[in-house]
């Protein structure tokens, strides 16, 4: 059976609705649900659109604002951040402030001292702390799949297991339209530490994905041909290099509990063209309303 999906876009007074339907799975049947559960709590965040035309976001306010969440935090406890953002700046910095939030935010289901006793302004700023490293790094990395994207997020997250059959559903070559499960983890997967050439992640911060929640990305843009086969060549050499390491923590080069990619849950019904999709949203990047048809 399935199921569709009515994501709007912009305001109460202009906005674009565009429709989602599932696939025939049963891990679709269940984020389904979970979605069902969550839409009552609404939207976490509404403006998490990336690579969009007309967009607010450039390098330099991005950099602004990691300067304005990291400065909440080290007024809450001085002494706490020594690193400091500037518009023009490499993965290596990004990866510094990404373990900021693994230590400040620890697990989900085990949150870090820090993050437990702060009140409720900084415990927000340590959240956007990680979503405006993200953001910036989509002005700087080379994507293996697309990079155009909306990210839907609610409030009050209910994580439920993978089961082992889901592994299977893991991917990269996610196309235009595409509709996929959200990472619902704090720390990074494994083909992230090896793209981002991660060296300070922490061992217990490497998480592939475990869980799913109703949180899910639209993708916008079809992967370059070639390049999601050459990413897994450059992936596989880099998981031999470091094989003892890897197998050490845990991880076995082509299990598909690596949880390589995402999983795609709905594919977008259009009668549009790609470009006049994009027209149609890119006025209008703020999420207005979720829904099930």
């Amino acid at each position: 059976m399935t199921h569709d999906i009515i994501v709007g876009f912009g305001t109460d007074d202009d906005h674009v609705d565009f429709v989602w339907r599932t696939l025939a799975t049963p891990i679709a049947d269940r984020w389904i649900a979970a979605l069902r559960q969550a839409i009552p709590a609404w939207f976490f965040e509404t403006d998490r659109f990336y690579d969009f035309p007309n967009s607010r976001w450039t390098k330099t306010t991005v950099a602004a604002d990691i300067a304005s969440q990291l400065h909440i935090i080290e007024t809450y406890r001085p002494g706490t951040i020594s690193l400091w953002p500037t518009v023009e700046m490499p993965q290596d910095r990004l990866n510094d402030f990404h373990l900021y939030f693994e230590r400040l935010r620890g697990a989900i289901h085990d949150p870090a001292p820090f993050f437990k006793e702060a009140p409720p302004p900084v415990r927000r700023a340590i959240t956007d702390l990680n979503i405006a490293i993200h953001r910036y790094e989509s002005f700087i990395a080379d994507q293996p799949i697309a990079s155009r994207r909306i990210v839907c997020t609610f409030n009050d997250m209910v994580r439920h297991e993978l089961v082992d059959s889901d592994y299977a559903l893991f991917t990269m070559k996610h196309g235009f339209g595409s509709l996929y499960i959200g990472y619902c983890e704090v720390g990074k997967t494994i083909d992230e530490v090896f793209r981002d050439d991660d060296h300070v992640v922490t061992e217990g911060n490497i998480r592939p994905q475990r869980h799913y929640s109703a949180d899910f990305t639209m993708v916008f843009h079809d992967p370059e041909a070639g390049k999601v086969d050459q990413f897994f060549v450059d992936f596989n050499q880099w998981f031999e290099r470091n094989a003892a390491w890897l197998r050490a923590l845990g991880f076995v080069q082509h299990d598909p509990k690596l949880a390589i990619g995402f999983i795609p849950v709905a594919t977008l019904q259009t009668s549009l063209t790609q470009d006049e999709v994009i027209a149609a949203i890119a006025p209008r990047q703020h999420l207005h309303s979720v829904r099930l048809g």
